[in-house]
């Protein structure tokens, strides 16, 4: 299990070993696309640390390219309603950057700001798990949207 934390300590996420494992195995099959999917996850420590529980893969509606990745929302909807059942919520977003830096790019940061500004994600402080590279050298950043103007880093 990794924790990310901001510098100031205001924001954190758990990753575990499997999640890490199954995000790196998405992207894998992906080969030369980029792909993502959703996270879902509860909050602890007063609300200053989001564990992911889960994700998804990329929807069988989303659309991929090289340099780019539009996520789907084919079942989405079920799958929240149902871990919202367990005290689980959706609290943001992965994708795969394939033979590239795990480096937010100007999209990903708008995305962010999109939904963290959303009445209909309800989600004020999304978290953004951005991975890069290839099967043999996968790395993993994590970020967090501060409302609508900043996007910061987690670190391990």
């Amino acid at each position: 299990m990794m924790i990310f934390k901001s510098k100031d300590g205001r924001s954190a996420v758990e990753v575990s070993q499997s999640i890490q494992k199954n995000i790196e195995s998405y992207s894998a099959i992906s080969g030369k696309n980029e792909t993502g999917g959703i996270l879902i996850g509860n909050y602890k420590w007063n609300q200053t640390l989001a564990v992911i529980s889960e994700i998804t893969g990329p929807p069988s509606d989303s659309k991929m390219g090289l340099t780019w990745f539009k996520r789907g929302i084919r079942g989405l909807k079920q799958l929240i309603e149902k871990s919202w059942i367990k005290g689980h919520y959706y609290i943001g977003e992965w994708h795969f950057h394939p033979y590239a830096s795990p480096n937010p790019s100007r999209q990903d940061i708008q995305e962010m700001k999109n939904i963290a500004t959303s009445k209909i994600y309800n989600c004020p402080e999304p978290i953004l798990v951005i991975i890069g590279g290839c099967v043999d050298n996968f790395k993993l950043r994590v970020f967090v949207s501060l409302g609508k103007n900043q996007l910061i880093e987690l670190y391990s």
